[in-house]
């Protein structure tokens, strides 16, 4: 196939997130198996032969601001859930719309899942430290769904403010016995088990386990869902890096497919 050209529409590094996270990740990736990408600052003009360029827009984006004219649309979430407003009334009946997770539907057909995550599996690692610090808790995006955070240890410390520095996140998942998370997909919750802490998810009362494990796969092994299910991610925390090494696989696999679609659909 020949190289296709990309342009991928994301926020800047000033403005981390989840999303932000796998826009440059699959910037970076397209890049590494000889396309053409680059990415673009939200409100930054640029020319470019329209002609042969897919521009790649996350859900949030109303409109078309690069005025391309092979357009995809990401779902990194349900559209309107982060903005409260959904933005598909804005996009073209002919652009090709993607989703990150099953978990993530829109009215608008849906043309496959395009999947890539950051695992760090050589970053975030057990280092055998002596673990004195007994448990810690995330709430991070946990606030959508509950009012209460109160499924913790009093003293445990909040560890949120943290989230921009990886190594002392890394540090912190290296001492603590426990994280107790608000945040039923946060990443950091598959990373504290690579550290080799005890992980334990708290339910969304609205979410089985069931559905929690079909749209959340990269938390399969060595997380539980709920204190009940504490022995499960005990007894299979030493799967998980081998694991994410086969999810990572079969999420290059899907960006083969959206390329190829890409380059059927619009004919470059």
């Amino acid at each position: 196939m020949k190289p296709v050209n990309f342009l991928i529409y994301a926020p800047s590094t000033e403005d981390p997130s989840g999303g932000q996270i796998v826009l440059y990740a699959l910037n970076d990736y397209l890049n590494s198996i000889g396309h053409n990408s680059k990415l673009v600052i939200f409100g930054t003009r640029i020319k470019y032969n329209i002609h042969n360029t897919v521009v790649i827009y996350p859900e949030i984006i109303p409109g078309n601001p690069l005025n391309s004219k092979h357009t995809v649309r990401w779902l990194l979430n349900t559209p309107g859930v982060i903005t409260g407003k959904s933005q598909e009334s804005t996009w073209h009946s002919k652009d090709l719309v993607y989703r990150f997770s099953k978990s993530f539907n829109c009215k608008r057909k849906l043309d496959g899942i395009l999947r890539i995550v950051d695992y760090k599996l050589d970053f975030f690692t057990n280092d055998k430290k002596e673990r004195n610090l007994d448990c810690v808790y995330l709430v991070y995006k946990g606030n959508r769904f509950f009012k209460e955070f109160n499924q913790h240890p009093r003293n445990a410390p909040k560890i949120d403010d943290h989230r921009k520095n990886l190594a002392l996140m890394k540090e912190i998942f290296n001492k603590a016995n426990f994280l107790i998370s608000y945040d039923n997909a946060s990443y950091f919750n598959v990373a504290a088990a690579l550290c080799g802490c005890n992980v334990i998810v708290i339910p969304d009362k609205n979410i089985s386990q069931e559905e929690w494990g079909s749209t959340e796969p990269t938390m399969k092994y060595g997380i539980a869902y709920g204190y009940n299910n504490l022995k499960h991610a005990l007894e299979t925390k030493k799967n998980v890096k081998e694991y994410l090494q086969t999810l990572k696989e079969k999420d290059e696999e899907t960006i083969q497919e959206f390329i190829k679609d890409c380059s059927n659909n619009f004919n470059i």
